[in-house]
């Protein structure tokens, strides 16, 4: 099913973290290892933050909708990532806040992106929806359908397959 783009998967077990204002894009492009200060709403990417020797410390992926990015992160990972990026704060125009209780993950049918997305952010309250109208044209699959689909590509997994060393 995920090989033929007609399966979809809750994610909704993962973490979601929100950062708003004006210098967001900018914030996170120094301070994590990808180029966001130009990021198009709407694009996925992944992102890392590493530590003054090279090592990963937080894996995550995220999106930005226009006025707040979401970063998705392992529940392992949380709250140690909440508090890195709150204590990074100095002059910029920034809030950050765990924004798990409001908006879940999950991967939507389609193709298959580099990512391993295609993935929908999607608020709490509709959830039960997105899945009812997912089901309605789609197969639920797994997480360790996930995980094989995401080793056959060779992508690492959040949180597990890069870890502070």
């Amino acid at each position: 099913a995920l090989e033929s783009a007609t399966a979809w998967a809750d994610l909704s077990h993962l973490k979601i973290i929100a950062v708003a204002g004006v210098d967001r894009l900018t914030w996170l492009h120094d301070v994590t290892t990808q180029h966001l200060s130009a990021l198009p709403a709407g694009e996925w990417v992944d992102a890392m933050v590493l530590d003054p020797r090279g090592h990963v410390e937080f894996q995550f992926l995220l999106v930005d909708d226009g006025s707040t990015t979401w970063l998705v992160v392992s529940p392992d990972y949380c709250e140690g990532l909440l508090a890195y990026l709150t204590k990074m704060i100095f002059t910029r125009q920034v809030e950050v806040r765990d924004a798990s209780d409001e908006f879940a993950l999950l991967r939507a049918p389609g193709v298959a992106t580099a990512l391993g997305g295609p993935y929908a952010l999607v608020p709490r309250n509709e959830l039960d929806e997105m899945r009812t109208a997912f089901d309605a044209h789609a197969m639920q699959v797994g997480t360790w359908a996930l995980d094989a689909f995401r080793v056959a590509a060779g992508r690492p997994r959040i949180g597990l397959s890069l870890i502070h060393i």
